[in-house]
């Protein structure tokens, strides 16, 4: 889990967990992540709940989550389109 300061706890084959400093993500990253774990959790549901979530903020007129949902959907759509193509 990660703590304060960018320290988690890791496993590490043949050894036992011993804390390491995880490298933080860009600015690029983050919303890959983001998008994978969203994939990961929602699988084929995936781009409704990121309509939803996109939704949400935009009734509150939050730009910001707006903004940020977008890119996660932006990610999730090249995901599909180099899965399409790969087929």
């Amino acid at each position: 889990m990660p703590e304060a300061g960018g320290a988690c706890l890791r496993w590490q084959p043949g050894r036992s967990y011993r804390w390491r400093r995880a490298r933080r993500l860009t600015g690029e990253e983050e919303p890959l992540a983001e998008a994978l774990a969203v994939e990961s959790m929602h699988g084929d549901d995936a781009p409704d709940h990121v309509y939803e979530r996109v939704k949400a903020p935009a009734e509150a007129g939050d730009m910001a989550g707006v903004k940020r949902w977008m890119q996660i959907g932006d990610r999730l759509d090249r995901f599909e389109r180099l899965d399409r193509s790969a087929n």
